[in-house]
């Protein structure tokens, strides 16, 4: 690992010839220990730059006007995190960057990633932000701009660029693969409730040809039943149709069947249709589906919340329903 100096350049091994004191320079040390994994197969040889942009970046990099460059990071030499604090508002932000790197060449893409992978919002991800995607040819650089709310009336703006083709978002065969994996699109993004939520964590999504599904742990002083009554209220909205429900004070329970959402050829958008209380929806080859959800109360920590959701195909069987069991850690 390299660590720099106020002027970007290397520390010297000698300490009268660094800039900064032992101390601050243990800040540094620490900061980019912080910041990379060890093991990450992206680090090649990282350093960290103070107010300054790394060498691998053109002078002219576009800084809006406004805005203070705390910084970056590069993890590589084709992987490069830049942070900066700015004072205008975030559709100012994004406006200023689609023009500047729209002119210069680049094409606007919609992000794809655990926002729109289905289920429950990750903690990272139910933070208010803007993100925007940018990306130059379908085998040239890309760059990603995230930005959130920040103190002070600032908003926290964070790029990442990929130098290489590796992971271009415009390359066409990535596309393909991301369209060939349509079930997630059978469970809605689950946000949570605004308030009395905390420690989000051990959440995840995943499934294959048969289903999707969605689980996170969470702490609050909701009870099972309040918190099924918010995200009841989303699956709802999204097409699925309520079979039963059952709460108590430690557990809160569904079962659902689902309205055609196209998982076939990578679709994901909705069909309205009506579907009777005793008719399983069909999706278009014929075949039903099913949701279940379940809400469970930490015996150990009273306000731990164990949330689990997952719609998956019908199996033939006398009830219609396939017979599932569940075995939960806490």
């Amino acid at each position: 690992m390299d660590f720099v100096n106020d002027n970007g350049g290397p520390a010297a091994s000698n300490p009268a010839q660094n800039i900064v004191s032992d101390h601050e320079n243990s800040y540094r040390e620490l900061a980019l220990r912080a910041a990379v994994w060890p093991g990450d197969p992206s680090v090649n040889n990282p350093q960290l730059y103070f107010e300054k942009l790394p060498s691998e970046l053109p002078a002219d990099f576009p800084l809006p006007p406004d805005t203070r460059l705390l910084g970056s990071l590069a993890r590589s030499a084709v992987r490069i995190d830049l942070f900066l604090d700015s004072t205008l508002a975030p559709d100012q932000l994004v406006e200023f960057y689609n023009e500047k790197l729209t002119a210069a060449g680049w094409q606007k893409v919609t992000p794809s990633g655990p926002e729109q992978m289905g289920g429950f919002t990750p903690a990272f991800f139910s933070m208010r932000r803007n993100h925007t995607l940018f990306c130059q040819g379908s085998r040239g650089p890309s760059l990603s701009i995230q930005i959130y709310q920040g103190t002070n009336a600032t908003s926290d703006v964070r790029i990442n660029l990929d130098l290489s083709a590796e992971n271009n978002p415009c390359d066409q065969a990535r596309q393909r693969r991301q369209m060939d994996q349509p079930m997630r699109s059978l469970i809605p993004n689950l946000t949570h409730p605004s308030e009395s939520i905390s420690n989000l964590s051990g959440g995840g999504s995943g499934g294959g040809t048969n289903g999707w599904y969605s689980s996170i742990s969470l702490e609050t002083d909701y009870s099972p039943a309040e918190l099924a009554a918010h995200y009841n209220s989303q699956l709802e909205r999204a097409g699925w149709s309520l079979k039963g429900q059952a709460q108590t004070d430690q557990i809160a329970w569904s079962q659902w069947t689902l309205k055609d959402r196209n998982v076939n050829a990578g679709e994901s958008k909705s069909k309205i249709e009506t579907v009777s209380q005793n008719e399983e929806k069909n999706d278009e080859e014929g075949e039903a589906w099913q949701g279940f959800f379940f809400i469970f109360k930490n015996f150990e920590n009273p306000r731990n919340r164990f949330l689990y959701v997952k719609a998956e195909k019908v199996q033939p069987g006398s009830s219609g329903f396939e017979q599932t069991t569940y075995q939960l850690r806490f």
